[in-house]
């Protein structure tokens, strides 16, 4: 059954332009800063974090190679991601410090997440925008007694 835009409550509207917001702010591009205060996260969960001497150039490695992925997708879920991969030919990879281009693999479902999440808004707001009010139909009891679905 197809929904039109009368079947929705504005409850549920007022959500969606609510969720509408922070998905905007899960697509900003990531800066240097952000990533840095990541990696420096992700060096807790590592047996082999870059010292003081190398941390600046991974953080720009990581950065080059990552740059595209929304600053989002950066988040503690991603970093748990890297940190709970199964075992590859018996070494526990997620306890090492990932590579740059390791690191994309890991953030990039969470980023594609992000941007089926950002589809769907579109789709929805396309029926509400925000300047438009949510017009809903009465509800009508069939013969049952009981509203209809």
């Amino acid at each position: 059954m197809a929904l039109t835009p009368r079947d929705m409550p504005p409850a549920l509207v007022a959500h969606l332009h609510q969720h509408w917001a922070q998905v905007q702010l899960a697509m900003r591009p990531v800066s240097e800063l952000h990533v840095a205060a990541w990696l420096k996260k992700l060096s807790l969960l590592v047996t082999n974090p870059p010292g003081a001497d190398t941390a600046a150039a991974q953080c720009r490695a990581m950065f080059d190679v990552c740059q595209d992925i929304p600053a989002g997708a950066w988040c503690p879920d991603a970093r748990l991601a890297w940190a709970r991969q199964p075992p590859r030919n018996g070494y526990p990879t997620g306890a090492r410090w990932p590579s740059p281009n390791e690191l994309r693999t890991i953030l990039l479902p969470f980023a594609q997440r992000i941007q089926q999440d950002a589809a769907g808004c579109r789709a929805l707001l396309a029926f509400f925008p925000v300047s438009a009010p949510c017009v809903t139909r009465p509800v009508s009891a069939p013969s049952g007694g009981h509203p209809a679905p």
